[in-house]
């Protein structure tokens, strides 16, 4: 089937990786991510999506709205930001997902000096090393960067 012809369902499930099966991380394979680590997702002509977000869209319909700045969050059970499994997913409130980061420990931490030394020399591309240290992959350009 030609590109064009694909559906949004087949076009956006084609680049997640089920391979792990139904309980494992559904992990976002094309190459456009976020500087935050969460894959992107063209939609015409409204521009890029989260993937993770248009996961839970294609799976479970349009994320309700909330009279809030930031309306509803589609936040993971998981904490990978690269996941796009629906059953992972869990929509909260932004006080939800800041609470739900605390309550795991992920709030924002300071890198020792030799994690930065060992950023610098790790042959990973950007994006599996932000993965792997749970940064983003602005943070991995700037350490590199000096």
């Amino acid at each position: 089937m030609a590109k064009d012809k694909l559906t949004l369902h087949d076009r956006f499930w084609s680049k997640v990786d089920r391979s792990g099966g139904p309980d494992a991380c559904w992990n976002w394979t094309a190459h456009r991510m976020t500087a935050t680590g969460y894959g992107s997702f063209m939609m015409r002509p409204k521009g890029p999506q989260t993937a993770h977000r248009m996961a839970w869209k294609l799976t479970h319909g349009e994320i309700p709205t909330l009279d809030t700045p930031h309306g509803y969050c589609v936040c993971h059970h998981c904490d990978n930001r690269a996941c796009c499994n629906p059953s992972h997913l869990f929509l909260g409130t932004q006080a939800d997902n800041l609470a739900d980061r605390n309550r795991k420990g992920r709030q924002t931490h300071k890198l020792s000096p030799e994690q930065v030394q060992d950023i610098r020399s790790d042959p990973r591309s950007t994006r599996k090393t932000a993965i792997a240290y749970g940064i983003s992959q602005h943070t991995v350009c700037a350490i590199r960067q000096r």
